[in-house]
C-alpha cells in the first residue's frame, strides 16, 4: 500500500509541476480553469501526455468527468476527478510494469504534460459521471473496456 501511495503522490507531483511550469507564459497556465461551468453541469476535460524517460515510451490519457451543479461543489468535483484519474493512470503504470521495484521506478523520470488535443488516438480514456447518488468511471483502453459504478457511501466510507 505504501508503493501506491508515494508512487501516487509522485505522479501527482510530476504531473503538475512538470506540465504547468515547463510553459513560459507563466501567468497564462496558473489562471487557466481546469473546469468549464455552463448552467447546469461542472465540465473537466483534457488531454496528457505521459513521457516514460527510462522506457522511451509515451503514452496518452484522455480525461472527461461531469457532474451537476446541484450536487457537488466545484471544489470536490475537481478533487474527487483527480483523486480518480490518478489512481487510474497508477494502476496503469503499475500493471504495465512486470517486476515492479519502487526504488527503481523513482530514478524513472515521468512527465505528464497537458496538451489541448490528442496526437491520433489516446492510449487510455477515462470518463466520470457524478449524479447525486454516486458515479461512474469508463476506463477504455487497448485492454478493452470496463465500468466502475459507486455510491457515494462507497467512496467517501473508509
Amino acid at each position: 500500500m505504501k508503493k501506491i501511495v508515494l508512487l501516487s503522490f509522485v505522479v501527482l507531483l510530476c504531473s503538475y509541476a512538470t506540465a504547468q511550469f515547463e510553459k513560459k507564459d507563466y501567468a497564462k497556465v496558473l489562471r487557466k480553469d481546469l473546469v468549464e461551468v455552463t448552467e447546469n453541469q461542472y465540465i473537466f476535460s483534457t488531454y496528457y501526455l505521459m513521457k516514460d524517460s527510462k522506457n522511451f515510451e509515451n503514452t496518452q490519457f484522455k480525461l472527461f468527468s461531469t457532474a451537476p451543479k446541484t450536487v457537488i461543489s466545484r471544489d470536490k468535483f475537481v478533487m474527487y476527478t483527480t483523486q480518480l484519474f490518478t489512481m487510474v493512470i497508477v494502476g496503469s503504470i503499475l500493471s504495465s510494469t512486470e517486476n515492479f521495484d519502487l526504488n527503481n521506478e523513482l530514478d524513472n523520470e515521468i512527465k505528464m504534460i497537458e496538451m489541448d488535443e490528442p496526437i491520433g488516438e489516446v492510449d487510455l480514456s477515462l470518463s466520470i459521471t457524478m449524479t447525486e447518488n454516486g458515479l461512474q468511471m469508463i476506463i477504455l483502453s487497448t485492454e478493452g473496456k470496463e465500468h466502475i459504478t459507486m455510491t457515494w457511501d462507497d467512496l467517501l466510507d473508509d
